[in-house]
């Protein structure tokens, strides 16, 4: 069995998708159900040595195992193959350097289709693209299948301009508006005599794009039309250099200019659809990126992979219409353990951040969650140092120096003389903001870094991250914690083991909230009545008798506490009955008597659990005082003889009337309520207080 490749990688969006097709398709025999190809961009190496950038050759080494992996039959490059200004001819030394020393892996012998770039073509386009015309048609069978595949390829600088002719890289119109319209032409006729069940176009401008270049006017108005109105599955391109995928009136937006240098600037998310970004990534020291596509009798599915990065997916869809995606959640948590247990003496926050393509924060939050469950991991803070591009040091980037944009500047027709000092400059200044902004920072000399420091394009910045290792509890599982009552927490028991006979107090009464002095917890605080008062007892509950008015209870007496009482029982019984029922049913009977202050407290009662404790505000004595004694929520156990049933579960609860009334009526002592010296005015001017239905 083939090795795994050594990344993870996101399954961004599937589509459902001559009668030809390269016989590079016949290699794996009748077995093949597919069509496999690669789609890159904006991969296109430096105009000097090392001639090619350190993710150009990170991407060039993936790119081969995705294609031994996964498969490949071909590949679509996108355009900017030759920064800055393409090549000279088909013998020019970048074809070398920057392309076959590259691009060895064996698994990457396969054909490339070419459409050229703004830079391209600002060198000699026609010898890199081996046709009579800069656009083309390509059509390809899905083997054993009657399902066709056309990819139609444009030059979109062609149809709308060269971007590096202004100077904020917005193309301005075509340099040949006749070529123009004759390739629009083309393109319309071919779209509308296609046949095939997947329909794709390929260019290098964006038509949708977030990132720095952002939404093409041009093809905005003349290409998105015809995507929509032939119902074209996809159009992917480059330029932007980041990952990408938008979908807006059914049809895909692939972009994938990630092969020499990224850039996560998405300064024009306001101008594309609202709502039609779905992925995005391009963190600038993360390691390029590519597109792998592969096309079925029934769909059509889009992966972009990157070094190191966790899979999620989005699935679903049919063939030339919108579809349906869910994305899958990932797991920074499991993603993180991972790899600290992948590598041993620990990872940098960064650099995790980094490897999963999220922002720093959302990898120090999972390190502070990891923290909050104990010593699964050990975090150790550092800080560390790097340099960035500022604002204008990435335009330059973009763009060109502002000695080599002035340059640019004059026309082909020359200027005199005393005006042109020069007849060709090399754009060092870009070159070096380049190897910044593609991480590798250390290739420049500090002469080089303070030069540009000093004209602000480079600035040093302090990064704080965190050193991640194994703690004593390490775990790539981590298990969710609780943050919510739910009702099998509340309403459900479960019965101890019988054969537990030594239990420690905390289980047997603080977990029950009894207090430090109740007398339940003296197992030898037990009393003994003689056989004349039990019989006294059951005398006066069966026949009746003489004695106590209510209920007596030995109490302390004070403004809020008499020696008898009289009470009131509730129980409600029914399934599925929880605590919070029980505190809804007393919540209403309190209202109903006009009591809407209350407050619920856990207690300890014998024989009941979960029980509490009900508190009302008395307004005149400023303070809390309880009008209910006793609330509980009793399990089937307690009342199974009874009734022969277990599933049905009762509420109950016991109040004392007095406190009621004393905060009905404004009532301070109790004292007022009973005996001789009851204002009896004070009875009679008060409304009797009545339960309204």
């Amino acid at each position: 069995m083939a090795p795994p490749l050594p990344y993870l990688f996101l399954v961004l969006h599937i589509f459902p998708i001559i009668v030809c097709f390269p016989s590079s398709l016949l290699g794996d025999g009748c077995n093949r159900t597919s069509i496999r190809f690669l789609a890159l961009g904006d991969w296109g190496g430096l105009p000097r040595a090392p001639y090619s950038t350190h993710i150009e050759q990170t991407t060039a080494r993936e790119m081969g195992l995705a294609a031994q992996e996964m498969g490949a039959d071909f590949v679509l490059a996108l355009g900017d193959n030759f920064y800055f200004k393409g090549v000279r001819s088909v013998d020019d030394p970048r074809f070398q350097e920057t392309f076959e020393h590259v691009f060895t892996a064996p698994s990457l012998n396969i054909p490339w289709y070419v459409v050229a770039g703004n830079h391209d073509h600002i060198g000699n386009v026609t010898a890199q693209i081996a046709y009579s015309r800069h656009y083309y048609e390509l059509n390809f069978a899905v083997p054993g299948s009657g399902v066709t595949v056309t990819v139609l390829m444009l030059d979109t600088i062609l149809l709308c301009g060269n971007s590096d002719d202004q100077a904020d890289g917005q193309p301005r119109g075509p340099a040949n508006a006749l070529a123009a319209t004759s390739q629009l032409q083309w393109l319309q006729s071919r779209m509308a005599a296609s046949k095939a069940r997947f329909l794709l176009v390929a260019g290098h401008y964006p038509l949708w794009s977030v990132g720095v270049h952002g939404p093409t006017a041009c093809l905005v108005k003349d290409l998105h039309p015809l995507l929509v109105k032939y119902r074209a599955t996809a159009y992917i391109c480059g330029h932007d250099h980041n990952l990408q995928y938008l979908e807006e009136s059914g049809v895909g937006y692939v972009v994938s200019g990630a092969g020499n240098f990224m850039s996560d600037s998405t300064r024009h998310q306001k101008k594309v659809p609202p709502g039609s970004l779905k992925f995005f990534r391009g963190h600038p020291l993360s390691q390029g990126g590519f597109a792998h596509i592969e096309v079925t009798e029934e769909q059509m599915v889009v992966t972009f992979l990157q070094r190191h990065i966790p899979s999620s997916a989005l699935n679903g869809s049919k063939p030339r219409r919108t579809s349906d995606r869910s994305m899958a959640d990932t797991g920074v948590l499991e993603s993180l353990l991972q790899r600290v247990e992948k590598v041993d003496g620990g990872v940098d926050s960064q650099d995790v951040a980094v490897i999963l393509g999220v922002d720093h924060q959302v990898i120090v939050g999972a390190v502070k969650s990891l923290q909050s469950l104990g010593d699964v991991i050990e975090a150790e803070q550092r800080s560390s140092k790097h340099w960035e591009l500022t604002a204008e040091g990435g335009e330059i980037a973009e763009k060109g120096s502002h000695e080599a944009q002035v340059f640019n500047a004059i026309p082909e027709d020359g200027l005199p003389q005393s005006q042109l000092m020069v007849e060709s400059i090399e754009d060092t200044v870009r070159d070096k903001l380049l190897l910044v902004k593609g991480g590798q920072s250390s290739q420049l000399v500090e002469k080089d870094r303070n030069e540009l420091k000093k004209r602000k394009l480079l600035t040093e910045v302090t990064v704080k991250s965190y050193w991640i290792t194994k703690g004593g509890s390490f775990s790539t599982t981590i298990t969710k914690q609780e943050t919510e009552l739910t009702p099998e927490m509340i309403a459900r028991f479960t019965e101890m083991p019988t054969n537990n006979f030594i239990e420690s107090s905390f289980w047997n009464f603080d977990s029950l909230f009894q207090p430090q002095q109740h007398p339940a917890r003296d197992q030898h605080d037990t009393f003994f009545i003689s056989g004349d008062y039990l019989e006294r007892v059951k005398k006066v509950h069966s026949e009746g008798g003489y004695g106590s008015q209510g209920v007596f209870r030995n109490e302390t007496l004070d403004a809020t506490h008499l020696a008898e009482f009289h009470q009131i029982e509730g129980v409600v019984a029914d399934y599925g009955l929880t605590l919070g029922d029980l505190m809804g049913i007393l919540h209403q009977f309190f209202t109903k008597l006009g009591i809407t202050k209350l407050r619920f407290k856990p207690a300890f009662n014998p024989y009941t659990e979960p029980s509490m404790e009900v508190f009302s505000y008395h307004e005149g004595l400023k303070k809390w005082v309880e009008p209910s004694h006793n609330t509980q929520a009793l399990r089937a156990a307690h009342y199974i003889s009874l009734e022969g049933e277990t599933k049905r579960v009762k509420d109950g609860w016991i109040e004392e009337e007095r406190k009621p009334t004393m905060i009905k009526y404004g009532i301070n002592n109790i004292r007022e309520l009973v005996g001789h010296k009851v204002n009896l005015q004070m009875v009679y001017d008060s409304p009797i207080c009545r339960l309204d239905s």
